[in-house]
């Protein structure tokens, strides 16, 4: 597999949210980024409750890395192998070989987890990630006296 393989996941959401959402990412830059990454470690402990597991290498090469900040742009990258790759005991292979493999399999019979482990509970939390990010900002500048 090509290094640099990876899902790409946009999230749109309600106009409100977004317009508040983009107000927070010029003011508290930081705050959002803190808020994103909470998000994106709930969403990566949701997803290693799916992964296949049969060593567990897969399973404990996930990760989430430290939020971007570039203008009012702030993203985050999640998922297996990468920076975090195990290898399998087994096959002596690199987690980064087989994690997309593993992932689009759709007719593997996998005893624990299933295909789409990073993809299905990206896709159950897209509808609220935004509105979530906009509390825990919300919460944060309530908590430190800023509004």
């Amino acid at each position: 597999m090509p290094s640099g393989d990876f899902l790409d996941v946009r999230v749109t959401g309600i106009d409100t949210i977004r317009r508040r959402l983009d107000f927070f990412v010029t003011r508290f830059p930081n705050e959002v980024a803190a808020a994103l990454k909470q998000e994106a470690e709930l969403t990566m402990t949701e997803s290693k409750r799916e992964v296949p597991v049969d060593t567990g290498s897969l399973r404990n090469s996930g990760f989430v890395e430290e939020p971007r900040i570039n203008g009012k742009n702030i993203s985050i990258k999640l998922g297996y192998g990468g920076v975090a790759t195990k290898v399998n005991p087994n096959s002596g292979e690199v987690t980064t070989t087989y994690a997309v493999i593993v992932h689009e399999d759709m007719t593997a019979n996998h005893t624990v987890g299933n295909a789409k482990f990073l993809e299905n509970p990206i896709k159950r939390r897209r509808e609220k990630l935004m509105q979530n990010i906009n509390l825990r900002v919300k919460r944060m500048l309530e908590g430190s006296g800023q509004i």
